[in-house]
């Protein structure tokens, strides 16, 4: 990649763009808009490139054109025959690419973190890339790198961590991964929103310190290693859209980085057309609102903004084509310039490894948070009880950005272990039934009382249900309106259920070209909306409105709510998909249906030796820090059956574990992909050893979490729209430890099949602010494992008064690894301390400081477990 200094506009106070954000009024300075910025760069080929485009075509280049191709891809920019410009097409890639075409489900990221393995993080952006280009795809919307701060609506299973150094750590491997692969990586979303997830325009107010060493750092990571493309967020910072953010793009990205890439937004966070521009947004993507018409006219009509800035965004854009091939027959489209990018099948041979790497990652992730002994299974008799043990879970629910993985490859655990251990006698039961039955008639009523739902048409149904011969007739949407006959009160489970096409079916892709058709499905229940999985611009559809879908493969979107005897009002939306026959039934789980299904698994679990219950949430939970409504219930009964059960869970948020004493062991799997019914299988079995740390503390309860704290209310989004991020650098397992608040489970948690003794703590200075530090793993056990070190360093013992004004953290993780060692056997770990990790960020001018003093150093199992303790001298 050619680079050069870029040179900032430069700043008075003539003019402004003033945004409202709920209810604040800040300003931006535009009063550059009319200055002549530097565009040209030492790439004589693009600088030509640029200054043959016309301005239409130049427009064009810059934002985002609703055409999803044949793969319903992310987002699509349109060729420019005429000056051998391909089109460019972006495709999601956190856990596997997501198009129309089959492609391997690998794990989560959050999985993916669970490991601590770099080389794994090389291998799953690996996948991601190079699966992207068999769709013919040129970005791959990975790897994401918010912070998880908010244990409820962070997306958890999107992102990586809540460490800085760990984000940076797998994210710099999964780019280079994505990269080595010919595909650009894209480092997300650079904000940061109030959650750690990408939604919402929450203003974050959070201080520059903390930005540079927490929120931004991983992306400066990814920079360094060459990232093409960042993500700027839907979120404000200190009141001003992260898309529009002088402070942000401009003078870190561009400034303090060094970035010569490309800087697009997330899908629809643009939100102003000067102001964005001039602070460094290239490319608008997700809407055709600001970079279209209003760029055009600001620029060649009213002329109050130099064209400088858009030839400034057209050159970066296409010095990453040129990097990476596309100018010259090296891209996924070779030399074609077609606006219609056809995909290549991928060979069985690329299956073949993406699946062993899926596999490597699934079974390195897993957890062990509690074992008594009855792990890694020996006795003859096993129940599996619980849906996503008789079911493989799809993962993450509904809005999820991930490939949906190959069926063919998908097993469930309880299949799993059929096959791997015949030997075992291996019941199963469903414990929560999820699909139900059908709602029958006399439960069902029209607006006027009427036996049945009133359907749009004016048809009156006594029953929903119309599948093969009775479908509905295609290209109509349909609603219900009625109500629904509680008969107890109680938990129910409702759901709207709907036949898709397999996945190599029919595509309309006028259905994936409509912004305006969100869900698949829509289920109202008293006012309350539950929608299904969306399909536009998220790679077709597929059953994965629920973890698992129906039994005989139907989409579910399901509902879990708490009713009152009597009649509750529901509604139902069926929007008209594929040109197809609409097939759709409406079933339900009543609160009776729900005893007879836990008694049948407590009745179970009381005859076998080892009943294994597997459990779930949804991301966000339905309830802060939950698993989904019964399956507390389910495994308390259980446990008080057997005091052997063992549970497996599939979340994506930390839970809470009221359960947890009474149990004999936990195994968190998270959402493992489509290997993950046999990665599920050989942890238990013993075929290998657990080895995952968990990557995000797990807190005791909400009410004890960093943002669900009900004495700080104003640490996630309010009726104001601000966030204060108070806690300022201790985010994450920093929180607890500066004020000493009890967890349930600490960040980098796990246990072994096998033991770990540490020793030999060494640590010498190698150079001014550097330090070399040496240990010693010893293997006591009987079994061959994985383990994680992690090395943590303290803030200066004289930091209060020697550095006032200026934070440091609690406890900051510096450096991990992942050694294997033999049953009986030693290794050496050898870890460096760099000086970056011993400075602090300087606002005032821009810069880095070593912070001179003593320091705490510690080994530790996880974030809270000191093993060995030193200190160096700075």
């Amino acid at each position: 990649m050619t680079r050069s200094a870029m040179l900032l506009p430069t700043v008075s106070l003539l003019s402004a763009t003033i945004f409202v954000l709920s209810g604040r009024v800040v300003t931006q300075n535009t009063s550059s808009a009319l200055d002549e910025v530097v565009w040209r760069t030492n790439n004589t080929k693009i600088n030509n490139l640029v200054a043959s485009l016309t301005p239409a075509a130049k427009i064009s280049l810059v934002h985002h054109t609703f055409f999803n191709g044949v793969e319903d891809v992310a987002g699509y920019i349109v060729p420019l025959p005429e000056f051998g410009i391909p089109a460019l097409q972006l495709i999601n890639g956190e856990a596997g690419t997501d198009g129309i075409s089959e492609t391997t489900g690998i794990p989560t990221q959050l999985n993916l973190a669970a490991t601590f393995s770099r080389s794994l993080a090389y291998a799953h952006g690996s996948v991601a890339g190079t699966e992207a280009r068999f769709l013919n795809s040129s970005i791959t919307l990975a790897p994401r790198v918010n912070i998880l701060r908010d244990p409820w609506m962070g997306s958890f299973a999107q992102g990586y961590s809540e460490d800085p150094y760990l984000i940076a750590q797998l994210g710099v491997q999964a780019a280079n991964g994505i990269q080595a692969a010919g595909t650009m990586a894209n480092s997300k979303q650079f904000g940061p929103s109030s959650t750690g997830a990408s939604a919402g325009d929450t203003n974050s107010q959070v201080d520059l310190q903390t930005l540079h060493e927490v929120y931004w750092a991983p992306h400066e990571a990814l920079v360094r290693a060459g990232v093409a493309t960042i993500m700027c967020s839907y979120a404000q910072v200190n009141g001003v859209p992260s898309c529009s953010y002088d402070e942000g793009l401009n003078l870190t990205l561009r400034g303090d980085y060094g970035f010569q890439g490309l800087v697009m937004s997330d899908w629809g966070a643009t939100h102003s057309t000067d102001a964005s521009i001039i602070a460094g947004l290239d490319l608008e993507m997700g809407s055709d609102v600001y970079y279209t018409t209003p760029l055009y006219d600001d620029i060649y009509v009213n002329k109050n903004l130099s064209e400088s800035y858009l030839d400034r965004a057209v050159h970066r854009i296409l010095s990453m084509y040129d990097h990476f091939g596309l100018l010259d027959g090296r891209g996924p489209q070779g030399n074609s310039t077609s606006s219609l990018l056809t995909s290549t099948p991928i060979p069985d041979a690329v299956f073949a490894a993406h699946e062993q790497i899926a596999y490597n990652i699934a079974v390195a992730s897993g957890v062990l948070l509690k074992n008594n002994g009855v792990l890694p299974l020996t006795e003859k008799s096993v129940a599996i009880i619980g849906p996503t043990g008789l079911q493989l879970t799809n993962g993450v629910e509904k809005f999820d950005e991930r490939s949906y993985g190959r069926d063919s490859r998908k097993v469930s655990p309880f299949d799993a272990l059929k096959q791997r251990a015949p030997r075992l006698n291996v019941s199963s039961s469903t414990g929560l039934d999820l699909h139900g039955s059908l709602v029958p008639s006399s439960a069902l009523q029209t607006p006027d009382g009427r036996t049945g739902l009133l359907r749009n048409d004016g048809t009156v149904d006594q029953t929903i249900f119309f599948a093969n011969g009775t479908a509905l007739p295609a290209n109509v949407s349909y609603t219900w309106t009625g109500q629904i006959l509680a008969n107890e009160t109680g938990y129910y489970r409702i759901a709207l259920q709907r036949s898709y096409p397999p996945w190599n079916g029919v595509v309309n892709a006028s259905d994936f070209m409509n912004p305006s058709l969100f869900s698949v499905t829509t289920l109202e229940i008293n006012g309350t909306a539950f929608t299904g999985y969306r399909i536009d611009l998220d790679g077709g559809a597929r059953p994965l409105s629920a973890a698992v879908p129906t039994l005989d493969g139907w989409d579910e979107n399901g509902a879990n709510v708490y009713l009152e005897q009597g009649w509750h009002n529901i509604s139902l939306t069926v929007p008209a998909l594929f040109g197809l026959p609409v097939q759709v039934r409406l079933h339900w789980t009543t609160p009776a249906d729900r005893e007879a299904t836990i008694q049948a698994a407590v009745s179970l679990a009381s005859r076998v030796h080892t009943p294994i219950v597997f459990a779930y949430s949804m991301t966000p939970a339905e309830v802060v820090m939950q698993l989904m409504p019964g399956f507390d219930e389910l495994i308390s009964r259980v446990a008080a059956a057997n005091p052997n059960t063992v549970v497996v869970l599939n979340n994506g948020d930390p839970v809470v574990m009221p359960w947890l004493n009474a149990t004999a062991a936990v195994l968190w799997m998270g959402h493992p992909g489509q290997e993950g019914g046999w990665a599920t299988a050989d942890l238990l079995l013993g075929n290998h050893n657990p080895q995952g740390r968990l990557p995000v503390t797990y807190p005791a309860s909400a009410n004890t979490s960093l943002t669900r704290n009900p004495a700080f209310p104003e640490r996630v989004d309010t009726a104001s729209g601000t966030a204060i991020f108070d806690e300022g650098l201790n985010v994450g397992y920093r929180y607890y430890i500066d004020t000493n608040t009890p967890v349930l489970f600490p960040f980098g948690y796990g246990l072994s099949y096998t033991t770990f003794a540490y020793s030999g703590l060494h640590i010498s200075k190698t150079a001014d602010a550097e330090f070399a530090v040496s240990f010693t793993i010893h293997n006591t056990g009987s079994r061959t494992g994985g383990n994680v070190p992690q090395l943590y360093i303290g803030p200066p013992s004289t930091a209060n008064t020697t550095y006032a004004g200026f934070q440091f953290a609690a406890s900051a993780l510096v450096a991990f690894d992942t050694v294997n060692v033999t049953a009986g056997a030693s290794q050496s770990v050898h870890f460096t301390i760099s000086p970056r990790q011993l400075s602090f960020w300087n606002q005032s001018d821009r810069s880095w400081v070593v912070a001179r003093g003593t320091r705490s150093v510690w080994v530790g199992s996880d974030a809270q477990t000191k093993v060995l303790v030193g200190s160096l001298e700075v």
